[in-house]
C-alpha cells in the first residue's frame, strides 16, 4: 500500500504545475488555442483589497509543464479587483476537422481578446508585446456606486458574474 501512495504522489508531481505570483490570485482564463509561438495563454488576477490589482498573462508551455511571463509588457493595472477573466472563444468550424495541421485555428491571428469583470466589463486587446484597452461597458449612468456588473435586460437585480 505504501509503494502505491508514493507512485501515485510521484505521479501526481509529474503531472503538476506551480505559479509563484507576487499576490493572492483571485481569477484564471485559460484561452482556447495556442498563440503564434504554439503555446497556450493564461491570465491570472490579483486579489489586493484597494482600487490597484493586477492583470498577468503567462504562457503555458504542455510540453515543459511550465508557466512563465509570457512578455512584460503584458502585465497591467486593473482597476478593483477582476471578478472573472475570459478570453475570446477562438473557434472555427475548420478547427475541429482532424485533417486540420494548422495549430492555431483562429482566422483572424489579429483578434486576441480579453475581458475582464469587476466594477465595468472591460475589454482588452491582447497582441505580441501590448495590450491595450478597447471597450468598458457600463450603462449604470443613475447611481454614484460600483456594482460588480451593470444592469442587464430582463433583471431586476444586480449582475454579480456571466460566461
Amino acid at each position: 500500500m505504501e509503494n502505491s501512495t508514493q507512485e501515485s504522489q510521484h505521479q501526481h508531481q509529474q503531472n503538476s504545475i506551480t505559479h509563484e505570483a507576487p499576490y493572492a490570485l483571485y481569477s484564471l482564463a485559460i484561452s482556447p488555442s495556442p498563440t503564434w509561438s504554439h503555446h497556450y495563454r493564461i491570465a491570472v488576477a490579483s486579489f489586493i483589497e484597494t482600487y490597484n490589482n493586477r492583470v498577468d498573462i503567462l504562457s503555458f508551455n504542455p510540453e515543459t509543464l511550465s508557466l512563465k511571463p509570457l512578455h512584460p509588457s503584458l502585465s497591467f493595472d486593473h482597476p478593483y479587483l477582476p471578478t472573472k477573466l475570459m478570453f475570446h472563444p477562438i473557434a472555427t468550424s475548420s478547427s475541429s476537422s482532424p485533417s486540420n495541421s494548422n495549430p492555431n485555428p483562429n482566422p483572424n491571428p489579429n483578434l486576441n481578446l480579453l475581458a475582464s469583470f469587476g466594477d465595468f466589463i472591460r475589454l482588452w486587446d491582447l497582441r505580441n508585446h501590448s495590450i491595450k484597452p478597447l471597450y468598458m461597458l457600463n450603462n449604470n449612468k443613475t447611481s454614484e456606486f460600483y456594482v460588480p456588473l451593470t444592469q442587464l435586460i430582463a433583471h431586476d437585480k444586480e449582475v454579480y458574474d456571466i460566461a
